[in-house]
Protein backbone atom coordinates (compact mmCIF):
# COMPACT_ATOMS: atom_id res chain seq x y z
CA UNK A 1 0.00 0.00 0.00
CA UNK A 2 2.80 2.39 -0.91
CA UNK A 3 1.58 5.89 -1.83
CA UNK A 4 3.33 5.68 -5.19
CA UNK A 5 1.21 2.66 -6.16
CA UNK A 6 -1.94 2.91 -4.04
CA UNK A 7 -4.09 5.96 -4.61
CA UNK A 8 -5.89 5.97 -1.21
CA UNK A 9 -2.49 5.96 0.55
CA UNK A 10 -1.29 8.82 -1.67
CA UNK A 11 -4.41 10.84 -0.84
CA UNK A 12 -3.96 10.16 2.87
CA UNK A 13 -0.31 11.24 2.63
CA UNK A 14 -1.28 14.51 0.98
CA UNK A 15 -4.04 15.17 3.53
CA UNK A 16 -1.98 14.34 6.65
CA UNK A 17 1.50 15.35 5.65
CA UNK A 18 4.49 13.03 5.61
CA UNK A 19 5.30 12.96 9.33
CA UNK A 20 1.76 12.15 10.46
CA UNK A 21 1.31 9.64 7.64
CA UNK A 22 4.52 7.82 8.56
CA UNK A 23 3.63 7.87 12.26
CA UNK A 24 0.31 6.18 11.41
CA UNK A 25 2.13 3.60 9.30
CA UNK A 26 4.56 2.92 12.15
CA UNK A 27 1.70 2.45 14.61
CA UNK A 28 -0.04 0.06 12.22
CA UNK A 29 3.18 -1.92 11.73
CA UNK A 30 3.93 -2.24 15.44
CA UNK A 31 0.34 -3.25 16.11
CA UNK A 32 0.52 -5.94 13.42
CA UNK A 33 3.86 -7.26 14.74
CA UNK A 34 2.47 -7.50 18.28
CA UNK A 35 -0.63 -9.32 17.10
CA UNK A 36 1.23 -11.64 14.68
CA UNK A 37 4.59 -12.44 16.36
CA UNK A 38 5.04 -15.87 14.77
CA UNK A 39 4.31 -14.59 11.27
CA UNK A 40 6.64 -11.63 11.83
CA UNK A 41 9.42 -13.99 12.97
CA UNK A 42 8.87 -16.25 9.95
CA UNK A 43 8.96 -13.29 7.56
CA UNK A 44 12.12 -11.97 9.24
CA UNK A 45 13.88 -15.32 8.76
CA UNK A 46 12.76 -15.42 5.11
CA UNK A 47 13.97 -11.86 4.45
CA UNK A 48 17.31 -12.63 6.09
CA UNK A 49 17.76 -15.75 3.95
CA UNK A 50 16.78 -13.86 0.80
CA UNK A 51 19.19 -11.05 1.61
CA UNK A 52 22.17 -13.40 1.83
CA UNK A 53 20.95 -15.88 -0.80
CA UNK A 54 18.84 -13.82 -3.20
CA UNK A 55 16.83 -15.64 -5.84
CA UNK A 56 18.45 -15.24 -9.23
CA UNK A 57 16.94 -14.44 -12.61
CA UNK A 58 17.56 -18.03 -13.71
CA UNK A 59 19.19 -21.18 -12.24
CA UNK A 60 22.69 -20.16 -13.39
CA UNK A 61 22.39 -16.72 -11.85
CA UNK A 62 20.98 -18.26 -8.67
CA UNK A 63 23.93 -20.67 -8.45
CA UNK A 64 26.42 -17.82 -8.98
CA UNK A 65 24.86 -15.81 -6.13
CA UNK A 66 24.93 -18.81 -3.78
CA UNK A 67 28.56 -19.57 -4.66
CA UNK A 68 29.55 -15.91 -4.17
CA UNK A 69 27.89 -15.81 -0.75
CA UNK A 70 29.40 -19.10 0.42
CA UNK A 71 32.87 -18.12 -0.82
CA UNK A 72 32.48 -14.74 0.90
CA UNK A 73 31.61 -16.34 4.24
CA UNK A 74 34.52 -18.75 3.83
CA UNK A 75 36.90 -15.87 3.11
CA UNK A 76 35.52 -13.96 6.08
CA UNK A 77 36.30 -16.92 8.36
CA UNK A 78 39.81 -17.02 6.88
CA UNK A 79 40.24 -13.34 7.76
CA UNK A 80 39.19 -14.18 11.34
CA UNK A 81 41.60 -17.11 11.58
CA UNK A 82 44.49 -14.92 10.41
CA UNK A 83 43.48 -12.07 12.74
CA UNK A 84 43.20 -9.73 9.79
CA UNK A 85 41.66 -6.33 10.65
CA UNK A 86 39.44 -6.64 7.58
CA UNK A 87 37.47 -9.27 9.52
CA UNK A 88 36.17 -6.71 12.02
CA UNK A 89 35.43 -4.11 9.35
CA UNK A 90 33.49 -6.64 7.29
CA UNK A 91 31.70 -7.93 10.40
CA UNK A 92 30.42 -4.43 11.18
CA UNK A 93 29.25 -3.91 7.59
CA UNK A 94 27.54 -7.31 7.38
CA UNK A 95 25.96 -6.99 10.82
CA UNK A 96 24.63 -3.43 10.59
CA UNK A 97 23.87 -2.63 6.96
CA UNK A 98 21.23 -5.32 6.28
CA UNK A 99 19.35 -5.04 9.61
CA UNK A 100 16.63 -2.79 8.21
CA UNK A 101 16.02 -5.15 5.31
CA UNK A 102 15.66 -8.16 7.63
CA UNK A 103 12.78 -6.50 9.48
CA UNK A 104 10.83 -4.33 7.06
CA UNK A 105 11.31 -5.05 3.39
CA UNK A 106 13.62 -6.96 1.09
CA UNK A 107 14.73 -6.63 -2.50
CA UNK A 108 17.72 -8.26 -4.18
CA UNK A 109 18.99 -4.83 -5.19
CA UNK A 110 19.36 -3.82 -1.54
CA UNK A 111 22.44 -6.05 -1.24
CA UNK A 112 24.27 -4.33 -4.10
CA UNK A 113 25.91 -1.62 -1.92
CA UNK A 114 27.81 -4.29 0.02
CA UNK A 115 28.46 -6.74 -2.82
CA UNK A 116 32.01 -5.34 -3.03
CA UNK A 117 32.69 -6.74 0.46
CA UNK A 118 31.38 -10.16 -0.57
CA UNK A 119 33.55 -10.11 -3.69
CA UNK A 120 36.66 -9.20 -1.65
CA UNK A 121 36.01 -11.92 0.92
CA UNK A 122 35.30 -14.44 -1.86
CA UNK A 123 38.65 -13.41 -3.35
CA UNK A 124 40.33 -14.21 -0.02
CA UNK A 125 38.76 -17.69 -0.08
CA UNK A 126 39.80 -18.30 -3.69
CA UNK A 127 43.33 -17.09 -2.94
CA UNK A 128 43.64 -19.35 0.12
CA UNK A 129 42.26 -22.27 -1.87
CA UNK A 130 44.73 -21.75 -4.69
CA UNK A 131 47.61 -21.49 -2.18
CA UNK A 132 46.49 -24.74 -0.56
CA UNK A 133 46.35 -26.49 -3.94
CA UNK A 134 49.82 -25.22 -4.90
CA UNK A 135 51.28 -26.21 -1.53
CA UNK A 136 49.78 -29.70 -1.67
CA UNK A 137 50.54 -30.55 -5.25
CA UNK A 138 53.65 -32.05 -6.83
CA UNK A 139 53.81 -31.94 -10.61
CA UNK A 140 50.10 -31.26 -10.76
CA UNK A 141 49.16 -34.29 -8.59
CA UNK A 142 47.65 -33.77 -5.16
CA UNK A 143 49.46 -35.46 -2.30
CA UNK A 144 47.31 -37.23 0.28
Amino acid sequence: MHPSRYRPAAEKLLAQGELAFEADRMRDAVEWIKSHPQEFATLTVQRTAHFWFPPGRNPGHQAALVILTLLAFSGWVTLWRHRNPAFAITAVIWALYPLTYFFIQWSSRYRQPIDWSLILCAGVAINRGSLWIRRNSVSGKLIR
